[in-house]
């Protein structure tokens, strides 16, 4: 499978991963919970990534990119809810206009600076920090919204 097909592959599987992290998320009663989780799941999966590039194997790299590539979508429309819910109605709008800017801005500048590393360092390092950027994020969310009780 070329490389194309193979990320069109892990997109596709990442927009079926939203749906289903929606409906958990529901079904749970909790925006946040499945948030810290997924996190954790993709600093795993994006260390085994930097693990794979680290040691040249190409095949286990590549099944952990595309594992990444998957999962990492998996969360976005949870952020999205979350900070709707957290902000409540009198707040909703402001608050997703913030979080979509930091959000953007943060997508834009993530591109030359991680090529920047890839560069001078290689991608073992740029994986690496992409891990360690997903297990702060699993550090940083609360463990629920607003202390509200979970069903599930």
């Amino acid at each position: 499978m070329g490389a194309g097909r193979l990320l069109a592959f892990a997109q596709a599987l990442g927009a079926l991963g939203r749906i289903a992290v929606g409906h958990w998320s529901d079904r749970i009663g909790s925006r946040l919970r499945p948030m810290r989780q997924l996190a954790l799941a993709i600093t795993s999966v994006v260390a085994l990534t930097a693990a794979g590039a680290a040691a040249s194997l190409s095949w286990p790299a590549d099944a952990a990119l595309v594992a990444a590539c998957s999962i990492t979508a998996s969360p976005n429309g949870l952020a999205f809810t979350s900070t709707a819910e957290l902000a409540g109605p009198a707040w909703a709008g402001r608050a997703l206009g913030i979080q979509n800017t930091g959000q953007n801005l943060t997508a834009a500048a993530t591109p030359p600076l991680l090529g920047a590393l890839i560069t001078a360092t290689g991608y073992p390092l740029a994986f690496a920090l992409a891990a360690a950027f997903a297990a702060t994020g699993a550090l940083v969310t609360p463990p629920d919204s607003l202390g509200a009780p979970e069903t599930g």
